[in-house]
C-alpha cells in the first residue's frame, strides 16, 4: 500500500460515454422498428438514434462509432391520439409521429401509411419502413436509482416536447432548449440517494 501522495498527478480518464447523455440536444440518425412490449404484448415503436462518430469511441471491431440511444412509443387506444385538457393540447403517439415525419421531410410518405393501413400491424411495419433519417433531436432524462450504493443517474429520453427540427436549422436558430422540467427526477425521501450522474454505463 503506498501512501506517498508528494509529486503525484491524478490519472486522467479517456472515458467516453457510448450513450447519449440526458438533457443534450444533438443531430442523430434515426431508424426505427415495429415492437410490442415483453409484458403485455403492447404494439409499439422502437426508435434508435445514432450521433455521427465521437473522438474515442469505438465498436466492437475498433471502428468510430457514435453515441446511442433508444426511445419506445406504446400505442394503445388511450395513448395514441392527444388529448385537450382545460384548453390546453396535449400531444399523443400520433402527434409526435408527425413532428418527427415533418422534421425528417417523410411526411407524405407517413401520412400515406396512416390513409391506407388496415390495422395496428400494418400502421407499425409502414411507418417503421420510413420514419428514419437524420434530424435535431432534444433529449430529456428519467432518474434511475442507483444499485449496489452507486449514485443515481440520468437515463436520456426523447423529450416530451419541442423535442425534433430539421438539421436545415442552423444551431444558431434552433428553437429546442433544455429546460429543468425535462428531466423526470425520482420521489426523493430521507433515505433517497439524490446525487446523479449521466455515465449510463456503469450499470
Amino acid at each position: 500500500m503506498n501512501f506517498k501522495t508528494q509529486g503525484q498527478e491524478l490519472p486522467t480518464t479517456n472515458y467516453v460515454n457510448k450513450y447519449i447523455n440526458a438533457l443534450t440536444i444533438v443531430e442523430a440518425t434515426l431508424t426505427t422498428e415495429a415492437t410490442k412490449s415483453a409484458v403485455k404484448g403492447t404494439p409499439a415503436l422502437k426508435l434508435n438514434f445514432t450521433t455521427d462518430p465521437v473522438e474515442g469511441l469505438t465498436d466492437e471491431s475498433g471502428n468510430p462509432t457514435g453515441q446511442t440511444a433508444e426511445h419506445y412509443f406504446y400505442i394503445t387506444d388511450a395513448t395514441f391520439e392527444g388529448k385537450t385538457i382545460n384548453g390546453r393540447f396535449y400531444p399523443g403517439v400520433r402527434e409526435n409521429l408527425m413532428m418527427i415525419a415533418d422534421a425528417l421531410g417523410v411526411r407524405e410518405q407517413f401520412d400515406n401509411v396512416g390513409n391506407t393501413a388496415n390495422n395496428i400491424d400494418e400502421y407499425l411495419q409502414g411507418v417503421a419502413s420510413i420514419l428514419k433519417g437524420k434530424a435535431r433531436f432534444k433529449f430529456g432524462g428519467e432518474e434511475v436509482a442507483g444499485k449496489d450504493g452507486k449514485p443515481n443517474w440520468n437515463k436520456a429520453v426523447l423529450a416530451k416536447y419541442g423535442f425534433v427540427e430539421p438539421i436545415t436549422v442552423t444551431p444558431e436558430a434552433s428553437k429546442l432548449k433544455i429546460s429543468p422540467k425535462d428531466l423526470k427526477s425520482l420521489p426523493t425521501t430521507d433515505e433517497t440517494v439524490t446525487s446523479s450522474v449521466d455515465a449510463t454505463s456503469l450499470y
